[in-house]
């Protein structure tokens, strides 16, 4: 059947089954608009016509709101063959879709589908819902667009987030392509900015990183005069620090060992889960006595270089070959080491309690560090630090079944060990 293709992301546009762009209606707006309406609303539904008489005529006597809905439907009909306008009755009027076909009704159905078809779809969306369009003296029209128009945004955008965060995952290049994709969609959700810093550090572009983060810094100050969460800003230092290092230490502690004792990355094991019981709780979770508790609590400023240090070194122990092999059990016949087949990480962030605020985002760099050393470990998975940030920040929405205890968190996200 020939089927006419109506675009409604970014400039409105209808072409005919040939091809050729529909003139006549894209002249008259109101009737186009009653068009979209049918189309995008009511995809597999009827409307009623004293609806559609007030979104479109609010103003006018009932008896010519309903002429002038009789004479769009004409008119419709001309430009789109008999049979593409559906009616029931003298109330209730739809759109047969199998002759038009409208971008925003394909775009919405398969937002919904499985990830590889959600990449596919999201070259539809172009730009914003009927961007441009404008239909004077229609206010609650005007509404419907602006409602439509923001729901199809943080969808595409959020969709582009969670392929960004799963490319990530899985050490995908595409990561950065769909992190861009959810920046240039949603340019003030920081939840893009931080994938993105996330990519393009995990791809060696720690400049591009910062530049990104300097951009999006700008324009929150100048459009929305505000600053980036401190969840955020943690994450841009953490990427400073490293992009600062002088070329040759990237891997200081790798490069102090004596030359006979480096370990190759396929040799890199943990120590049993055993060791690390799962009671810690989050620092922003209140218990239910009203007190907070925080996995790693420092009082005094020099504690803070002090946790960094010991975990750093139980991190590089981890890694190391075990030295007693009377000690540790869960050990390798063929080599002699521990197994990390399967094995998920999950890093806690430290918490201030010195009362120095400038000092907030130097656990989140800690905890970013650490993260990143277990990921250097052949065979271990951890957990992304964007997944707490969303944990934490769907609480303090008031989504209070979002865990609370660390062991109930690893549970959650399918983590065996938690630091």
């Amino acid at each position: 059947m020939r089927v006419f293709e109506l675009t409604t992301m970014g400039r409105v546009s209808l072409t005919n089954p040939a091809g050729a762009v529909v003139a006549t209606l894209l002249a008259q707006p109101k009737r186009l608009g009653v068009l979209v309406y049918l189309a995008v609303a009511a995809p597999d539904d009827l409307v009623r016509r004293d609806v559609l008489c007030e979104l479109f005529w609010p103003d006018a006597p009932p008896d010519r709101a309903r002429s002038s809905l009789r004479q769009a439907l004409a008119f419709l009909r001309r430009a789109l063959g008999e049979y593409a306008i559906i009616t029931r009755g003298d109330d209730e009027v739809g759109l047969d879709a199998t002759r038009v076909r409208c971008d925003a009704v394909v775009l919405r159905t398969q937002l919904m589908t499985r990830d590889s078809e959600r990449a596919r779809v999201l070259a539809l969306y172009t730009g914003p819902f009927m961007v441009g369009f404008v239909i004077d003296d229609v206010p609650r029209f005007e509404r419907w667009i602006e409602d439509a128009r923001s729901a199809f945004t943080r969808d595409v955008g959020e969709t582009a987030i969670d392929l960004a965060r799963a490319s990530l995952t899985v050490g995908e290049t595409s990561a950065v392509a769909w992190a861009r994709r959810a920046c240039d969609v949603l340019p003030f959700d920081e939840r893009a900015l931080v994938v993105l810093l996330q990519a393009l550090d995990a791809s060696g572009d720690q400049s591009g990183a910062l530049r990104s983060y300097d951009v999006v810094v700008r324009q929150l100050a100048e459009s929305l005069e505000v600053e980036p969460a401190p969840e955020t800003v943690a994450v841009a230092q953490a990427i400073r620090s490293r992009a600062a290092l002088p070329p040759g230490v990237s891997e200081p502690a790798k490069r102090a060992l004596p030359e006979d004792e480096v370990i190759a990355p396929a040799s890199l094991q943990l120590a049993p889960i055993e060791r690390f019981p799962l009671t810690a709780t989050l620092a922003s979770a209140p218990t239910t006595s009203g007190a907070v508790e925080a996995p790693t609590t420092l009082r005094h400023p020099w504690r803070w270089a002090f946790a960094v240090a010991v975990v750093a070194v139980a991190v590089s122990w981890f890694a190391r070959p075990s030295e007693r092999a009377d000690t540790l059990p869960s050990r390798s016949a063929a080599n002699g080491r521990l197994s990390t087949v399967g094995e998920r990480v999950l890093v806690a962030p430290f918490v201030n309690e010195t009362g120095d605020s400038t000092l907030d985002a130097v656990g989140r760099m800690a905890a970013d560090w650490i993260t990143e050393g277990f990921s250097r470990i052949d065979g271990v998975a951890v957990v992304p630090g964007t997944t707490l940030l969303a944990m934490e920040r769907a609480r303090r929405a008031g989504d209070y079944g979002v865990p609370v205890r660390l062991d109930a968190m690893a549970q959650k996200t399918g983590a065996t060990l938690v630091v």
